[in-house]
């Protein structure tokens, strides 16, 4: 026969331990998530962006209440897992790595509807979807199709991706372009 008293944990420790284990580092992987998620679109998604400051302020006091209260202190790897998951996340958003990764996963439709649209110097208003993104307007004007990502920017900018075949990106009107793949180029608008 088992005597159950001895093969109980002492004080509930290890309960109590996957409990902090997650409260130390569930908002941290949270803003990560979210970060990437707000910065995938170019110029990034104002309202997601908002909402992971708020995560990563939640995230920095969290950690240091661990700190103070010795839970964390007592587990040398766990106190050094929070800043560097946040630095590596501040990496890979810096370098625009999300932001790149949805756009090669999207790079098949985004062509595909950058080829099907008309020659046509308005532009046509609509929410479609082309792969992971989601379009406000477009216009193919001279060879060159400009695609508006809904969400993207800010208050005052509005970006979204340009097909140029050709590289002829000097006749785009806009504020900024930089060079994403081929043929593609991701641009801001500033309408200050």
């Amino acid at each position: 026969m088992t005597d159950l008293s001895t093969s109980r944990p002492q004080s509930g420790l290890s309960r109590n331990r996957g409990w902090s284990y997650l409260t130390a580092l569930g908002p941290v992987i949270a803003s990560s998530i979210m970060t990437a998620f707000a910065v995938a679109v170019p110029g990034g998604e104002f309202t997601l962006i908002m909402i992971a400051v708020f995560g990563w302020l939640l995230s920095l006091c969290a950690w240091v209440a661990f700190l103070a209260i010795g839970r964390l202190r007592r587990r040398r790897v766990l106190v050094l897992v929070p800043p560097l998951l946040a630095a590596v996340t501040f990496a890979l958003a810096t370098f625009g790595i999300p932001m790149r990764a949805a756009f090669l996963i999207s790079e098949a439709p985004l062509t595909d509807y950058a080829n099907a649209l008309p020659e046509q110097a308005q532009w046509s208003q609509n929410n479609g979807r082309a792969g992971l993104f989601t379009l406000d307007s477009a216009r193919r004007w001279q060879g060159v199709t400009q695609l508006y990502i809904s969400g993207s920017g800010g208050f005052l900018t509005k970006c979204g991706f340009a097909h140029a075949p050709d590289g002829h990106t000097k006749d785009i009107d806009v504020s900024t372009i930089d060079h994403v793949t081929s043929n593609w180029y991701v641009f801001c608008t500033d309408f200050d």
